[in-house]
């Protein structure tokens, strides 16, 4: 009986798909190595020029190991406990299956959908698609997007230069951009930790849990229900709040410098910070939503919106600011972070 399926291919377009009976099969385009050792099924080729693959997989496989050097693979409809699969070059796409899936794409695009297990994702160069998701997802992307639709569980997602951009989740997600925006739309029973080096946060729609917002430089605009919200914006960046009319809320809004526009009955206390700054504070309705607001240099904007309305309006995404074209020199390396805040700072003085 067949229990592993192991794949060594140096150049290929491989297709793995389940076997119509207990054993499984191989077409290919060119002449290939096949062997079974101990249960184990194994298929090579070394061969520079690409051949065409096709892998049935029988029911008895409880493991997949693929390693290929060149070429787009596709599984489908596989049901095994460990699919590990390593791609130097070409896109992965993995639809309707279940097991563990250990992924390192070196440059090439990850397209996942209708999965349950587990997941361990790597992509190097190249985005990251994943709908209907279902179970815990430790996801890194060192230099392209990543998105996430309708999807449920625990995600830790990490994009060093890229979007992260979720809709519809349930569960627990960590997103962390070190250059890139984070948008988190129409999720419902999310609790979510947001962190953004350099970029912009958007939480927009849906029903919530707790909500961490944390960015370096850039802006953070939270329109949603939730039960508890903080947000910190450690350098520069604006931050909005709406949440429904109809929700209580305990509030404490500072700016070191910059002020805060409310529309929320609010008091103005003594800032602890610098003079520049603003401290507003107060309880709407019976307070039981905790709002903690901080940024170091912008302006926060408190409101509400109708409760009845499913989800506020979002600005879009890809909306630009007049301080875009600094933000985008920074971000590719021809500003320093001290030379993009001098210039910030003096567009700030600009009458």
């Amino acid at each position: 009986m067949i229990t592993e399926i192991v794949l060594k291919l140096k150049k290929a377009k491989v297709t793995v798909i389940p076997s119509p009976d207990a054993e499984p099969h191989v077409t290919a385009s060119a002449p290939i190595v096949q062997e079974t050792v101990d249960g184990t099924f194994t298929v090579e080729s070394d061969q520079s020029k690409t051949i065409e693959l096709e892998v049935q997989v029988p029911a008895s496989v409880t493991s997949l190991d693929a390693n290929l050097g060149w070429g787009p693979m596709t599984i489908q409809h596989l049901v095994t406990k460990a699919i590990d699969v390593n791609v130097g070059l070409g896109n992965l796409v993995i639809e309707t299956s279940t097991g563990g899936f250990d992924v390192n794409v070196g440059k090439g695009n990850i397209t996942m959908k209708d999965l349950t297990g587990w997941f361990d994702l790597n992509a190097g160069m190249g985005s990251v698609n994943l709908h209907q998701i279902r179970g815990d997802a430790d996801i890194n992307d060192g230099l392209g997007n990543i998105a996430i639709e309708e999807s449920q569980g625990t995600f830790e997602v990490s994009a060093g230069k890229g979007d992260i951009r979720c809709q519809g989740l349930n569960g627990h997600l960590e997103a962390n951009s070190g250059m890139g925006a984070i948008l988190v739309r129409d999720s419902k029973k999310l609790s979510l930790e947001a962190n953004s080096g350099f970029g912009k946060i958007e939480v927009l729609g849906g029903t919530l849990l707790d909500v961490d917002c944390e960015a370096g430089i850039g802006s953070v605009t939270v329109e949603a229900a939730l039960s508890a919200l903080t947000v910190e914006v450690k350098n520069r960046g604006d931050i909005h709040v709406a949440i429904p009319v109809n929700q209580g809320a305990r509030v404490e809004a500072i700016t070191d410098q910059g002020r805060i526009v409310s529309q929320m009955d609010l008091v103005e206390v003594n800032n602890p910070g610098p003079s520049r700054g603003q401290r507003l504070v107060g309880t709407v309705g019976d307070g039981a939503t905790p709002v903690s607001l901080h940024t170091r240099r912008g302006t926060v904007t408190l409101g509400h919106f109708d409760a009845t309305v499913d989800a506020p309006n979002p600005t879009e995404f890809d909306d630009v600011d007049p301080r875009l074209e600094i933000l985008t020199q920074l971000q590719e390396g021809t500003l320093t972070v001290d030379e993009a805040d001098a210039l910030l700072t003096q567009l700030d003085n600009e009458p």
